[in-house]
């Protein structure tokens, strides 16, 4: 499985050295009092590196590479006089790029000039071998062996995170029986959740049987400030297994609460079935909406200092929550294996996505099998939902395109459909503006002052959820599971990432191969057609090569 940052850089490494695009420019140069000078060809002689996140990955693939801002070097006559591409940036918004050799890319759109230092390929690794890692599973009975995993930053703290537990099903249950007055829940979760890990995530797990494993894992793609997905990593899983733990305690059984927790109550039916959300109790939703509600519960309420009368009313800590005043969001996609059941269930939120890879040894071909839509505007079907939850005068503008990139956008702003947090889209303006006052006086949230938000929510962290059968009737097996977010799936098709993880799979240390000859190579099923493949549905490039050069699937370059 595989999880990637919607912030990462992603490097792109060919036959004749390193080239590093990212997927968003780099800001405009600074002036020395680090203001912004924008539209202006400025050049400087000091580079300074940020990190990036770029993958996590799970028995997958990953590739993940650099962010990087200013370039040092000054342009010659010849260097002008090399020829510019056209592209776009990841908006879609139509740019212009090019290259000029061992030196610096430079990017132009609309009135705006960037430029980027190309690595060297001893720079790059110096930049891909920090923080990649294999954390082993390997368990009797349990049929994963790895997670691969290669985390970098896009700033000094970077907005996305991803998380794994491996647990057992008994876990959940003990654990949310024995909680209680004399026992708080989360030191009794996160003790479960260690057990198997005694020694740490980096080391082996404990030796022992693994029939009866569950797996938790998620990537989280936070947005206007890490906080949202912070939590969310601290939380989300905690919150599934103490939901799973009572319904499971209830006399309800194993495959039925864990579709009730993720958000179906169907049983039954077809392997590879899309399911509808239905319960109230959803993880998800109370997550967001105790996130949502907490700065005017805590804000609001009556003081409750019985601390020092030297501190006022409204302890400063209170303070604390205006963060989330119509402040941080995050994308999530969450899968959970269960080992006894032969089954795997996925919930997304966003534009994250998750690709499983089958194998069928009989035909000799693998089968791509996109399992989430990206929740966008861009997304008709999303476009539509929207609309269909507000009155008919907000036709124009509940979705519509607001200047900022191609396609529609929530309130003519977020590009995202369903999310966590955000909460100036999912209640009253003038309550975010109430909750901005009481933890940062005269700061005012003007987003929506020229189209009101008038009839909240406009988002939620509904989920869309799915399973599938690890050993289907078809005779496909379960090679790889990959979460990701749009980091990866801004330079990368879907195809184009089970085709690389199918080579790496076969051999992760192969020639460079051409990228018209891959898909010849680890031949797979013919596509779903645009109608049927969830969106968005993409062509792969034919130009360039892969690289094959590391045992660890996180490092395999494009």
């Amino acid at each position: 499985m595989m999880l990637f940052s919607r912030r990462a850089a992603l490097g792109l490494k060919s036959r004749h050295g390193v080239r590093t695009l990212t997927n968003s420019p780099s800001p405009p140069p600074t002036r020395p009092n680090g203001h912004l000078e924008e539209g202006k060809e400025t050049l400087f002689r000091n580079v300074r590196y940020l990190p990036a996140i770029g993958a996590v990955s799970l028995t997958g693939l990953v590739i993940g590479v650099t962010a990087y801002y200013l370039a040092p070097l000054e342009q010659s006559e010849e260097d002008k006089e090399v020829p510019f591409k056209d592209t776009t940036i990841f908006t879609g918004t139509p740019a212009r790029i090019r290259s000029i050799d061992g030196q610096q890319v430079e990017w132009r759109y609309e009135d705006k000039h960037y430029y980027h230092r190309l690595l060297s390929e001893r720079d790059a690794e110096k930049m891909l071998t920090p923080g990649h890692k294999v954390a082993e599973v390997n368990r009797r009975g349990n049929p994963l062996k790895t997670f691969d995993f290669k985390i970098l930053f896009s700033g000094d703290t970077g907005e996305d995170r991803c998380n794994f537990e491996v647990v057992t099903r008994s876990d959940p249950a003990g654990v949310a029986q024995k909680s209680g007055k004399d026992e708080f829940w989360w030191k009794s979760w996160w003790d479960a959740r260690n057990r198997v890990y005694p020694r740490g995530r980096n080391r082996k797990p404990k030796v022992g049987d693994g029939s009866e494993d569950v797996i938790i894992c998620s990537v989280w793609d936070g947005h206007s400030g890490h906080e949202m997905a912070e939590l969310l990593k601290r939380g989300l899983h905690g919150c599934l297994a103490w939901n799973i733990g009572k319904e499971l305690n209830r006399s309800k059984g194993w495959t039925e609460t864990i579709k009730k927790s993720l958000g179906f109550e169907s049983s039954g039916g077809e392997s590879f079935r899309d399911v509808h959300f239905e319960p109230e109790n959803f993880s998800n939703l109370i997550i967001d909406q105790d996130v949502v509600t907490a700065p005017s519960r805590i804000l609001y309420s009556a003081p409750s200092n019985t601390l020092s009368t030297h501190l006022p009313p409204h302890l400063p800590s209170s303070l604390a929550y205006g963060a989330f005043a119509g402040g941080p969001g995050a994308c999530c996609a969450t899968a959970i294996v269960d080992v006894i059941d032969d089954r795997f269930y996925v919930a997304n939120v966003g534009d994250t996505r998750c690709i499983a890879g089958w194998w069928n040894e009989a035909d000799q071909k693998w089968r791509c099998d996109v399992i989430t839509q990206d929740c966008m505007g861009d997304n008709p079907k999303e476009s539509a939902r929207i609309l269909s939850e507000h009155p008919e005068d907000e036709k124009d503008t509940a979705m519509y395109n607001g200047g900022n990139g191609n396609g529609n956008r929530v309130l003519g702003q977020l590009q995202l459909t369903r999310v966590f947090g955000d909460s100036d889209y999912k209640i009253d303006h003038d309550d975010v503006n109430r909750a901005l006052d009481q933890c940062e006086y005269g700061i005012r949230w003007p987003r929506f002052d020229e189209v009101p938000c008038k009839t909240p929510p406009y988002l939620a962290a509904k989920p869309e959820v799915k399973w599938r059968d690890m050993h289907p009737d078809n005779g496909d097996e379960l090679k790889f599971l990959m979460l990701s977010t749009d980091g990866l799936f801004d330079r990368l098709t879907s195809e184009e990432v089970s085709h690389l993880l199918a080579g790496h799979h076969s051999n992760p240390k192969q020639d460079d191969v051409d990228k018209v000859v891959l898909p010849m190579l680890h031949p797979h099923y013919e596509s779903l057609s645009e109608n049927e493949h969830p969106f968005p549905k993409e062509e792969m490039q034919t130009e360039g090569g892969w690289v094959f050069e590391d045992k660890n699937a996180a490092r395999t370059n494009p």
